[in-house]
Protein backbone atom coordinates (compact mmCIF):
# COMPACT_ATOMS: atom_id res chain seq x y z
CA UNK A 1 0.00 0.00 0.00
CA UNK A 2 1.04 3.58 -0.64
CA UNK A 3 -0.14 6.83 0.96
CA UNK A 4 -3.94 7.24 0.72
CA UNK A 5 -4.45 3.71 -0.69
CA UNK A 6 -7.68 2.15 0.57
CA UNK A 7 -8.43 -1.47 1.47
CA UNK A 8 -11.57 -2.99 2.94
CA UNK A 9 -12.02 -5.42 5.80
CA UNK A 10 -15.09 -7.66 6.12
CA UNK A 11 -16.27 -9.97 8.90
CA UNK A 12 -17.81 -13.34 8.21
CA UNK A 13 -20.49 -13.07 10.90
CA UNK A 14 -23.94 -11.59 11.33
CA UNK A 15 -23.56 -11.04 15.08
CA UNK A 16 -23.66 -7.46 16.31
CA UNK A 17 -21.19 -6.19 18.84
CA UNK A 18 -20.49 -2.76 20.36
CA UNK A 19 -16.72 -2.67 19.84
CA UNK A 20 -14.01 -3.91 17.53
CA UNK A 21 -10.51 -4.22 18.98
CA UNK A 22 -8.24 -4.17 15.94
CA UNK A 23 -4.48 -4.72 15.80
CA UNK A 24 -2.79 -4.22 12.43
CA UNK A 25 0.68 -4.95 11.19
CA UNK A 26 2.25 -2.50 8.74
CA UNK A 27 5.58 -3.83 7.50
CA UNK A 28 7.73 -1.85 5.10
CA UNK A 29 8.10 -3.41 1.65
CA UNK A 30 11.61 -1.95 1.49
CA UNK A 31 14.06 -3.37 4.03
CA UNK A 32 15.90 -0.07 4.40
CA UNK A 33 12.76 1.88 5.41
CA UNK A 34 12.17 0.80 9.00
CA UNK A 35 10.95 4.35 9.73
CA UNK A 36 7.86 3.59 7.65
CA UNK A 37 6.84 0.86 10.03
CA UNK A 38 7.15 3.23 13.00
CA UNK A 39 5.33 6.21 11.47
CA UNK A 40 2.72 4.68 9.17
CA UNK A 41 -0.86 4.99 10.41
CA UNK A 42 -4.06 3.44 9.15
CA UNK A 43 -7.36 5.35 9.35
CA UNK A 44 -10.23 2.90 9.90
CA UNK A 45 -13.72 4.13 9.01
CA UNK A 46 -17.18 2.57 8.97
CA UNK A 47 -20.38 3.82 7.42
CA UNK A 48 -21.87 4.60 10.86
CA UNK A 49 -18.83 6.35 12.36
CA UNK A 50 -18.50 10.11 12.59
CA UNK A 51 -14.72 10.05 12.15
CA UNK A 52 -12.11 7.40 11.44
CA UNK A 53 -10.03 5.78 14.17
CA UNK A 54 -6.27 5.93 13.64
CA UNK A 55 -4.45 2.64 14.14
CA UNK A 56 -0.67 2.35 14.61
CA UNK A 57 1.58 -0.64 13.88
CA UNK A 58 0.93 -3.49 16.37
CA UNK A 59 -1.04 -1.25 18.77
CA UNK A 60 -4.61 -2.36 19.56
CA UNK A 61 -7.25 0.25 18.77
CA UNK A 62 -10.81 0.25 20.06
CA UNK A 63 -13.43 1.13 17.47
CA UNK A 64 -16.97 1.84 18.71
CA UNK A 65 -19.47 0.28 16.32
CA UNK A 66 -22.88 1.57 15.27
CA UNK A 67 -25.99 -0.49 16.14
CA UNK A 68 -25.24 -3.24 13.63
CA UNK A 69 -21.93 -4.65 12.46
CA UNK A 70 -20.95 -2.57 9.41
CA UNK A 71 -20.73 -4.42 6.13
CA UNK A 72 -17.20 -3.19 5.63
CA UNK A 73 -14.41 -1.27 7.28
CA UNK A 74 -12.38 1.08 5.07
CA UNK A 75 -8.67 1.21 5.86
CA UNK A 76 -6.70 4.15 4.45
CA UNK A 77 -2.93 4.43 4.77
CA UNK A 78 -1.92 7.82 6.17
CA UNK A 79 1.75 8.34 5.51
CA UNK A 80 3.80 11.34 4.49
CA UNK A 81 7.05 9.43 3.88
CA UNK A 82 6.14 7.77 0.53
CA UNK A 83 6.31 4.39 2.18
CA UNK A 84 5.20 1.12 0.70
CA UNK A 85 3.75 -1.15 3.36
CA UNK A 86 2.29 -4.62 3.56
CA UNK A 87 -0.85 -4.63 5.69
CA UNK A 88 -1.89 -7.55 7.87
CA UNK A 89 -4.53 -8.10 10.54
CA UNK A 90 -2.77 -9.36 13.64
CA UNK A 91 -5.91 -9.56 15.75
CA UNK A 92 -9.55 -8.54 15.42
CA UNK A 93 -11.97 -9.09 18.31
CA UNK A 94 -15.64 -8.15 18.34
CA UNK A 95 -16.91 -7.57 21.88
CA UNK A 96 -19.76 -6.00 23.84
CA UNK A 97 -17.48 -5.06 26.74
CA UNK A 98 -15.69 -1.74 26.66
CA UNK A 99 -12.05 -2.83 26.45
CA UNK A 100 -9.68 -1.15 28.87
CA UNK A 101 -5.98 -0.47 28.51
CA UNK A 102 -6.22 0.25 24.75
CA UNK A 103 -6.88 3.41 22.76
Amino acid sequence: MENKDVRTLHFDTAESRRYLVLTLGMESQRNYESICQLRARMAVATSGATSPVVVSHKEPAVIALPGNLPEEFRLTLEDENNCLVNLSVINAVLTDNNPSGTH
